[in-house]
C-alpha cells in the first residue's frame, strides 16, 4: 500500500507498490497538480467491497480484497493480500498480508497487521493517544507525534501526505507524489477518465471522486493491480490467512 516499504522480492515489491498498467498521461501534468476529491466517504465501495486481481505479465499471481464498515462518523476497513506461487508441487512464492484500520472522521485512530513473506513475519499496531501515534511493530516500536495515514492507498488523501506509517512493520516512512496527468482505463466494463500519480517507485490512479481503481509497478509496469468483481478472486474459505485477526472480535486481545 507503498515506498520504502519495499524489500527485495517481487511479492514484498507488489504488495508495497499496491499499483497497475502503464499510462497514456496528457499534458495536464506539466501544469498542474490535480488531487481527487480529498472525502474519505466518497472513497468508500457503494457496495463495501473493493477486489483487485494481482498480475504479472498477464498472469494473476494473487489477489487484494478490502471490507469496509461504515457507522456515521466512524469506519472499520478490513484488508486481505494474498500472493502464492506453485512450480508444482513447489511453493516459489507466499505473500499473506492481514489488517484492520479503525477511522474515526477520515482520521486514523488505530490499526493492526500480520504479514507472512515465506517463513517471515512482520506485525504492527497502533492506537493514537493524546501525545500521538502509539506505535508497536516488527521494525519501529515508539510514539509518533502526530496523527499519521497508513500507507494501504484505498484513502486519496495519502496522496497529500510526506509522511506515512508502513503498514507491514509500524515504520514511519517519508513519500513523494507526483501528478502524472489523465487517461482512460476500462473500470469494471465501464471506460471511465482517472487520474494517475508516481507514488513510492510506482503509478496510482484515482477516480476524480476519490475511488482508489489500480496502479503499475516495477520499472517495465509488467505487475499490475487491476481492479475486479469479488467474485473473481477466491472465497473466503479457500483463503490463506497471514493471523487470525480477521477472524476475531477484538483483534487486539
Amino acid at each position: 500500500m507503498f515506498l520504502r516499504i519495499l524489500y527485495p522480492s517481487f511479492l514484498t515489491i507488489a504488495f508495497s507498490l499496491l499499483l497497475f498498467t502503464s499510462p497514456a498521461y496528457t499534458d495536464e501534468a506539466e501544469s498542474n497538480f490535480v488531487y481527487p476529491a480529498q472525502n474519505w466517504r466518497s472513497a468508500v465501495p457503494p457496495g463495501g467491497t473493493k477486489s483487485f486481481l494481482i498480475k504479472y505479465k498477464g498472469r494473476a499471481v494473487g489477489f487484494h480484497h478490502m471490507e469496509f464498515f461504515p457507522d456515521g462518523d466512524n469506519l472499520v476497513v478490513k484488508t486481505h493480500f494474498e500472493i502464492i506461487v506453485k512450480l508444482g508441487f513447489v511453493k516459489v512464492a507466499d505473500f499473506r498480508h492481514d489488517a484492520i484500520e479503525y477511522w474515526e472522521n477520515g482520521r486514523l485512530v488505530a490499526f493492526i497487521t500480520e504479514t507472512k513473506e515465506q517463513k517471515k513475519r512482520r506485525f504492527a499496531k497502533g492506537v493514537l493517544g493524546e501525545e500521538g501515534l502509539v506505535v508497536e511493530g516488527s521494525k519501529f516500536s515508539g510514539l509518533i507525534d502526530k496523527a499519521l495515514m497508513p500507507a494501504t492507498f484505498w484513502n486519496p488523501e495519502s496522496l497529500t501526505k510526506d509522511e506515512l506509517v508502513n503498514h507491514q512493520n509500524g515504520d514511519p516512512i517519508k513519500v513523494e507524489t507526483s501528478y502524472l496527468g489523465m487517461k482512460q482505463l476500462n473500470i469494471l466494463g465501464e471506460t471511465k477518465d482517472v487520474l494517475t500519480y508516481s507514488f513510492a517507485k510506482g503509478d496510482a490512479y484515482y477516480t476524480r471522486q476519490g475511488a482508489w481503481v489500480g496502479g503499475a509497478f516495477r520499472k517495465k509496469r509488467d505487475a499490475i493491480y487491476e481492479i475486479c468483481s469479488s467474485d473473481k478472486i477466491p472465497p473466503k474459505k479457500k483463503w490463506h490467512y497471514a493471523s487470525d485477526i480477521l477472524l476475531k472480535d477484538n483483534p487486539f486481545e
